[in-house]
């Protein structure tokens, strides 16, 4: 079988439902219950966990394998720079949007955001042993 037996052509409607779900995700902006700021940041944390679970559902594998690779490494790469960004955009914006956000890195910080620094640590570590040279 060809390559191109596995290579589906963009369809639109995945277009449509990813703007839709943007616009959905910033109704709360528009409604005026918190800044543009603050909803940016949101946005960049989903686009975060979106990579992360694009990255983890689409693994790299050999190119002939079967079933067919999903994506290429150089892809594998970018989409994990992409959360790593997306990460601290949502991070950084979050604290520059409300500075009470700093409550939440003291020794007290409930246990869902213990495991947001876990995870953003995890993926700093990982994104940064993928270097070449560093992997050398």
């Amino acid at each position: 079988m060809h390559h191109s037996q596995y290579v589906r052509r963009f369809d639109a409607r995945y277009a449509l439902w990813g703007v839709a779900l943007l616009l959905l995700a910033a109704l709360p902006a528009f409604a005026g219950f918190v800044g543009f700021g603050w909803e940016l940041s949101q946005m960049a944390g989903l686009v975060g966990i979106l990579a992360c679970i694009a990255l983890c559902g689409s693994p790299i594998r050999p190119r002939d394998s079967v079933p067919p690779t999903l994506m290429s490494l150089r892809l594998h790469t970018l989409i994990g720079w992409a959360a790593l960004i997306a990460v601290a955009v949502h991070v950084g914006g979050l604290v520059l949007a409300d500075g009470t956000v700093v409550e939440y890195l003291k020794p007290t910080t409930p246990l869902y955001q213990l495991a947001g620094i876990a995870a953003s640590m995890l993926l700093l570590i990982v994104v940064l042993s993928s270097i070449a040279t560093i992997r050398r």
